[in-house]
């Protein structure tokens, strides 16, 4: 089967116009949607060997596929956001209570490694693998940013992106490594029941995608408000 390559703008009404797009895709009992714009809406359904597919024309994508390429592009956000900052660059915070880069890419990594590994049934990147104590702080899985002030906040201070970058990828390529294994069922497997209807792994992963777009595209825009002011 031939690989569509979402990002390739040379695919004619594919890949520039889908990426203005922003396409995502949802499950939900054997039947996804991709849709965030309403000519590209294209409804997907499972096949007999249990893979989702889309199909654009004559060309086919898995949903695997499609969650992979929506989580690399979060991270090639990031790197644009991130590399080559001073700490005071990104600690810059345009006022009292805004977010910096540091937090903000901090954070976005740490909802990723929590909800993937509660998906998973792994341990988080951050405490087995040792970013707590890279980045100073305690090796606790409630330490991810949620409910922090400005006070905390200011207090995330790296010495420059190298330790930000190389936990967000870490976890990254831990959530590659999953996604290349995602089929049908497992998009269907309901893995909290708190919320009404159930939480399935298929909208969980896209409710990650949807917090991390938001967070990185919010560090892009202040790197760009540094650049314009001269910081």
């Amino acid at each position: 089967m031939e690989k569509l390559d979402l990002r390739n703008p040379e695919v004619k009404g594919v890949g520039g116009e889908l990426e203005q797009a922003h396409a995502i895709v949802a499950h939900s009992r054997g039947t996804c949607i991709l849709e965030d714009h309403r000519r590209y809406s294209e409804r997907v359904r499972s096949d007999t060997q249990g893979q989702i597919r889309v199909q654009i024309g004559a060309k086919t994508l898995e949903a695997s596929e499609i969650l992979i390429d929506a989580y690399t592009r979060i991270q090639e956000l990031v790197h644009r956001s991130t590399e080559g900052l001073t700490q005071e660059q990104l600690t810059y915070r345009p006022e009292e209570g805004s977010n910096s880069i540091a937090w903000l890419v901090w954070h976005l990594t740490r909802i990723q490694d929590g909800h993937l590994a509660a998906a998973t049934g792994n341990d988080e990147a951050w405490v087995t693998d040792g970013w707590a104590e890279k980045f100073g702080l305690p090796a606790e899985l409630s330490v991810n940013g949620q409910g922090d002030g400005p006070a905390e906040v200011a207090a995330l201070r790296p010495a420059g992106p190298d330790v930000l970058l190389g936990y967000h990828d870490a976890v990254v390529e831990r959530t590659r490594a999953y996604l290349r294994t995602v089929d049908s069922a497992e998009l269907d497997r309901i893995i909290d029941r708190s919320y009404d209807p159930p939480v399935s792994v298929g909208v969980r992963l896209v409710s990650v995608i949807s917090d991390n777009s938001q967070h990185a595209g919010q560090a892009r825009y202040l790197n760009g408000m540094m650049d314009r002011l001269g910081k």
